[in-house]
């Protein structure tokens, strides 16, 4: 049966059609793939079309300042020449900012701590280098102090509702 211009799927029919195609993949011939590669081959991208993928990309790669999140929320740094740079060259952010501060470097049992807890503020102020051992006993008056905070301010906000509704 063949369809008239205009026809209209009722809303039955394309719920029917949408449940049959659900966790299947549209797969494409071979034939298909091949005349697309024909259709496009000779087909030259302009410098300007170039100049806008290659700036795309390095902003989708973070590419740009050679900057990039490793190891979970923290910055780094590409400089490979670093001692304590990964294998792609990069160095933790708050570590470069730690060493050029204080004009030495990191001893090598040492590990930074960002005392606000927020890890990408890498303010010198703000970055504390301390013993492994150390810093998981000194993080429990943090922790003890962000929770008092939290209740305090759990309180007020509750007060502030209820005078609200006064």
């Amino acid at each position: 049966m063949s369809r008239l211009k205009g026809y209209k799927h009722s809303e039955e029919t394309k719920r029917k059609m949408s449940e049959n195609h659900k966790g299947k993949r549209h797969r494409v011939s071979k034939e298909t793939k091949i005349k697309i590669s024909k259709n496009r081959r000779g087909y030259k991208h302009s410098e300007e079309a170039k100049k806008r993928m290659s700036k795309a990309q390095r902003i989708r790669y973070g590419l740009n300042r050679k900057e990039k999140t490793v190891k979970g929320k923290y910055v780094g740094n590409y400089c490979p020449e670093h001692p304590r740079a990964d294998s792609c060259g990069r160095v933790l952010e708050h570590i470069l900012v730690w060493e050029r501060y204080h004009n030495r470097s990191l001893p090598t049992n040492f590990i930074i701590h960002h005392i606000n807890g927020i890890r990408i503020d890498n303010r010198p102020e703000n970055l504390l280098a301390m013993g492994k051992s150390k810093h998981h006993t000194n993080i429990e008056p943090y922790r003890k102090r962000i929770r008092e905070l939290e209740i305090e301010n759990q309180r007020l906000r509750q007060q502030n509702l209820f005078d609200d509704r006064n």
